[in-house]
């Protein structure tokens, strides 16, 4: 395999993307969302060798994501609607990530209404452990809000550590 270089997308909205993409762009968001985690319990922490604290210790393989949630939620000054919308955020990376997207065409036959919807669907379970399908873009939607929010946070509570 050649060494290449991978280019950024030039696609404007969401709506440009296929659905592999997709997935790919929810998992590279909630990626960008971790590195930040990663920095606030660094900063909270305050390691010796932060450098190593964050490539060793806070590893995915050693530390999970939903641990670093518990530490997060351990921080005082750490706003915990955030760490609800990361959780929320999660959940929905998740359902991406290993749930198959498939199309639905509802058909209602009513002589007035005469209409087709075309839809993409996928199945979501709750925390009662109920599946439902939803919209693909609902969800998406959903998360694109949920983690613009979270990436605001973020970029506030560095700032105001920072002063």
């Amino acid at each position: 395999m050649n060494d290449y270089c991978i280019s950024t997308s030039e696609k404007k909205s969401l709506s440009e993307y296929n659905s592999l993409e997709l997935r790919g762009w929810i998992i590279e968001r909630l990626s960008k969302i971790e590195f930040q985690i990663n920095q606030v319990i660094i900063n909270h922490i305050k390691p010796v060798n932060c450098e190593d604290f964050e490539r060793i210790i806070l590893n995915p393989s050693i530390i999970s994501f939903g641990s670093k949630i518990k530490i997060l939620q351990n921080i005082n000054d750490f706003d915990k609607s955030i760490i609800g919308k990361i959780r929320e955020s999660a959940s929905i990376r998740n359902v991406f990530a290993h749930a198959p997207i498939y199309d639905l065409i509802e058909i209602d036959i009513d002589p007035d209404i005469n209409s087709i919807n075309a839809s993409n669907k996928i199945d979501k379970m709750n925390s009662q452990g109920q599946i439902t399908s939803v919209k693909v873009s609902e969800s998406l939607n959903q998360f694109y809000d949920s983690t613009s929010d979270i990436l605001e946070y973020f970029s506030k509570y560095s700032l105001n550590k920072s002063e």
